[in-house]
């Protein structure tokens, strides 16, 4: 069972945020006497039905779990490679090379 302190801490959010959240019924949980109680497990499916389910995991029918790890991988290698600065318009150096190494095709 936890507190609203340590449910607060463990989603990262402000106590105040929770405290509410139970009263109007957003977030699972129950009143003994006057202090708010969340079963873990409960607030575990909670969780899962707050966040979609990404197209290939497991939580998906016939998902691999390989989702989280290629997206991850794709996001990395997005980032473009900054021109040299001797480099014209046409991505051509002054040495007639293409960015790549290579010879210009002109």
């Amino acid at each position: 069972m936890l507190t609203i302190e340590e449910l607060a801490a463990y989603l990262k959010l402000k106590p105040q945020t929770i405290y509410k959240w139970a009263q109007t019924g957003k977030v699972p949980g129950g009143k003994f006497g006057k202090e708010w109680r969340f079963r873990r497990s409960t607030i575990e499916r909670w969780i899962d039905s707050q966040i979609p389910a990404l197209p290939g995991s497991d939580d998906e029918p016939g998902g691999d779990g390989l989702a989280t790890q290629s997206t991850k991988r794709s996001t990395k290698r997005t980032s473009k490679k900054p021109k040299s600065a001797t480099s014209d318009e046409a991505g051509e150096t002054e040495a007639g090379e293409t960015e790549a190494g290579g010879p210009s095709r002109n």
